[in-house]
This record gives C-alpha cells, sequence and structure tokens, in this order.
C-alpha cells in the first residue's frame, strides 16, 4: 500500500478562507444594497443563497466548514500531545466542544431557545436572542476549565489563540446582543442597519474561525516530526 501526503502550509490555507469569507461578505453586502435600496428582495432566489441572517444556505455552510476544520485541528492536536496527559484531555474537550458548534451552527440549536429562555427570564433589549444567556454562562464555565492550559503556551501562540477568541465572542455575543437590540427596537422588521449589523457578527465569527485554524496549525507544525495528512492508496496489485 502507498501513501500520499498532502502539505497545506497554514498561511496559505488562512489566505484562501479568507478570500472565500471576503467574497461571501461582499456578496451579502450587494444583495443588501438590492433589498434596501432598489426594493429587490429576493433577486431570482439568490438573496437567500447569501443572506448572513439566515440558515442551510452558503454563508452557514461556509461556517460550519470552519468549525469542523478547527475540530479536527484541536483533535490531531490532542493525538499529538505526548507529553501532557492534562493538554491532551483539554484538546479532546475543546474537539468534541467545536463538533457540537457545527452541528449547531448546521441545524440551529441555538435558535430553539430563544422562545423557552426570553419568556422564561421576561427578556428584551438586547436579549431579543435569549439563547445568549445559557450559552454566554457555558463559555464563562468553559474559560475557566481551559484557560490554565492556554497561559502555559507559548506567548505568541497564545496571542493568536487571544485573537481568535476576542474576534468570535465579540461577533457572536457582542454583536448578537446589539442586533437583537436593535431588532427589538423596530418591533421584528429588519432594516439595512440590522443586515450590515448580521454582516458584522457572521464576518467577525468567520475571522475568529479562520485566526484559531491558524494558530491550530502553527501549534501542530511545531511538534517534532510536524502533523501531516496521509491518504493511503491501494496496491493494485
Amino acid at each position: 500500500m502507498q501513501t500520499t501526503t498532502f502539505h497545506v502550509p497554514a498561511a496559505r490555507l488562512v489566505r484562501w478562507l479568507s478570500l472565500l469569507a471576503g467574497c461571501l461578505l461582499i456578496a451579502d453586502g450587494v444583495f443588501l444594497c438590492l433589498r434596501h435600496g432598489l426594493n429587490h428582495d429576493r433577486v431570482y432566489g439568490l438573496a437567500r443563497l447569501f443572506d448572513f441572517d439566515l440558515e442551510f444556505n452558503i454563508p452557514s455552510l461556509f461556517s460550519t466548514f470552519l468549525i469542523i476544520l478547527n475540530a479536527l485541528l484541536f483533535l490531531a492536536l490532542a493525538r499529538a500531545e505526548k507529553h501532557a496527559a492534562r493538554a491532551a484531555k483539554v484538546w479532546y474537550g475543546l474537539a468534541g466542544v467545536f463538533f457540537f458548534l457545527a452541528l449547531d451552527e448546521g441545524c440551529g440549536l441555538h435558535e430553539g431557545l430563544i422562545e423557552p429562555v426570553r419568556a422564561g427570564l421576561n427578556l428584551s433589549g438586547a436579549f431579543h436572542f435569549a439563547w445568549i444567556v445559557p450559552y454566554g454562562l457555558a463559555v464563562i464555565i468553559l474559560g475557566a476549565v481551559v484557560l490554565p492550559t492556554f497561559l502555559r503556551l507559548p506567548r505568541r501562540l497564545l496571542a493568536w489563540f487571544v485573537l481568535a477568541a476576542a474576534a468570535y465572542l465579540t461577533g457572536a455575543i457582542g454583536m448578537e446582543m446589539l442586533s437583537g437590540w436593535r431588532l427589538d427596537a423596530l418591533g421584528g422588521s429588519q432594516d439595512a442597519i440590522y443586515g450590515v449589523m448580521v454582516a458584522v457578527e457572521e464576518g467577525l465569527e468567520m475571522a475568529g474561525q479562520i485566526v484559531l485554524s491558524y494558530a491550530l496549525m502553527s501549534m501542530l507544525a511545531a511538534r517534532p516530526g510536524g502533523v501531516a495528512l496521509l491518504v493511503p492508496e491501494d496496491n493494485p496489485a
């Protein structure tokens, strides 16, 4: 059996992922202008394919892909950890968290929490999207658990992880609160400002995931021997 090895430099992957995210942001911006500037809501069905505020479309699929990629990178990092069992457990745990986030992103599981949490806690305004409350608490608990492991990383790597977390959480929670406040103030209707808020939110989430991919790939590359993707080939003989 022969083996084919694929080498994917982290910087090159980040450039391609950033280019794709940029193209999606531009497409969403174009359709926002058509919708709110020229009153073209559907544009032959294309608007829905690129609307950042909808699920089960191209931006949602791309975001899901980014999260799955990072889940796999965390898994590879855990398997490559040979001298620190505690660190390996943290990487395995984060791989599981990211696989759940990918499922959530793809299926919109958090959307099901909005109505019961909003009604139970009597929330409105910035907490219009009430799933922020249980997920925010989960983020705090997760951060407390994994922080000691991250603080032992080299400063350069730690800086990339901090940047990734800051970008992602600013989008997923900070901008979600702002857009929720805007939507609540408009009585549930959407305007151009709300659309821009959603675009910024999703763009920050994508940026956070891409920076995280770079940090994880850099960390894996620093391991003795590095990490490569090996694909076995069947020998016809």
